[in-house]
């Protein structure tokens, strides 16, 4: 069930047509009786309970009255004069020095499936094995 006090008819006739099982704005009566949840209702403000225990000075906006300046400009002192754009790089160039080695490590990795994969699937890749396998074990022989 959905609650959409602006929609208009058109949307509402194509989303019962392609959603059956939702039913936009439902109107209370003795058939749906039971079957609308409370949520569903539209005099039930579905917040209310956690808005009543906030304090209102918690939302109050305090406007400063200092001229604002340009947020890419901002240094933060606390990271040496940093900018925020700055220690974004910084951060991305120390995660990708971190993952380096992964990065290494998968593509060997899928280098050898790849050899691997050709190599059963090319039947003189999997003459020359065999018959390098072959010679190996009749120099053991002659020994």
């Amino acid at each position: 069930m959905c609650v959409q006090p602006s929609i208009d008819s058109n949307s509402k006739e194509l989303l019962e047509m392609e959603c059956p099982r939702i039913v936009v704005n439902p109107v209370a009566s003795w058939k749906t009786f039971g079957l609308i949840p409370r949520e569903a209702q539209r005099g039930i403000v579905l917040d209310n309970p956690l808005i009543e225990d906030i304090d209102p000075k918690t939302w109050a906006v305090v406007i400063s009255s200092r001229p604002q300046r340009f947020i890419g400009s901002t240094l933060n002192k606390d990271n040496g004069g940093l900018s925020v754009a700055e220690r974004f790089r910084l951060a991305f160039v120390s995660r990708d020095e971190r993952l380096a080695p992964k990065r290494a490590k998968n593509m060997r990795q899928n280098q050898r499936r790849a050899d691997k994969a050709w190599l059963s699937s090319d039947s003189e890749a999997k003459a020359q094995v065999w018959a390098g396998i072959a010679r190996k074990s009749l120099k053991h022989l002659a020994i």
